[in-house]
């Protein structure tokens, strides 16, 4: 009986960690795909925000930090929110929230993908 407690409680463990390194691999590569000079973002101050029990949803805050068009270097805080829905579709989004043009916030990227 120890023994299937200890193997419910492996997987138990393995699966609450699955959607943080789906999530936290996916940000990586949109950051690579979008960064003007992805060679010189870093992500900064990683913390997860949100967590939902289903493991559907995990919403991430974050620090950036990489070079601008002129050289210079830009500090931002973005929000990454990773979206597994039932039939196992992912969508994505990440959100500036430093941008005081807009009243609301300005969506950097919206994705599906398989």
């Amino acid at each position: 009986m120890r023994k299937v407690y200890l193997f419910l409680f492996i997987c138990f463990m393995a699966s609450c960690s699955s959607i943080q390194n789906d999530a936290e691999k996916q940000l990586r590569n949109t950051i690579q795909e979008l960064a003007r000079n992805p060679e010189t973002f870093k992500i900064l101050e990683l913390e997860t925000v949100y967590k939902s029990p289903s493991d559907s949803l995990i919403v991430m805050s974050f620090t950036g930090r990489g070079q601008n068009g002129f050289g210079g270097y830009n500090v931002t805080h973005y929000e990454y929110y990773y979206i597994i829905n039932t039939s196992g579709s992912r969508y994505e989004q990440l959100v500036n929230l430093e941008d005081e043009k807009s009243e609301s916030f300005n969506y950097w990227t919206q994705r599906y993908f398989e």
